[in-house]
């Protein structure tokens, strides 16, 4: 989890970024070969909902999340700082997604401009 510290004493920003396999995808082994241990016998199965060595998806999840607090004791102006700061924090996490699908796509093209 990060926190933004600029202007901490007015709002606060609390954001989780997480990345992980996606669980609608089977997983694939790199080889044949990696379903030994080295001694020509197949190796453990790992636990349920463990990806074994070799294993691996072709697609990644990616999940965001943001919790806005407004410091401002009197409730109106803290509610539109927290609204402002919303609307601004969904405007960003759309430029940074449209700049993460580009390098994941190879860079080759410049990014859309917005």
């Amino acid at each position: 989890m990060s926190v933004n510290l600029s202007l901490a004493q007015y709002v606060r920003c609390l954001e989780l970024i997480t990345y992980g396999p996606n669980p609608n995808e089977a997983l694939s082994s790199t080889s044949p070969a990696s379903d030994m241990d080295g001694t020509d016998q197949p190796a453990t199965p790992p636990e349920p909902g463990v990806p074994g060595p070799g294993a691996y998806t072709t697609s990644t999840l990616f999940h965001q999340r943001a919790t806005i607090i407004s410091g401002f004791p009197t409730v109106l102006v803290a509610r539109r700082i927290e609204q402002a700061s919303i609307d601004r924090f969904s405007k960003n996490a759309g430029v940074g997604k449209q700049g993460f699908e580009w390098v994941l796509s190879g860079g080759q093209e410049p990014p859309p401009k917005r």
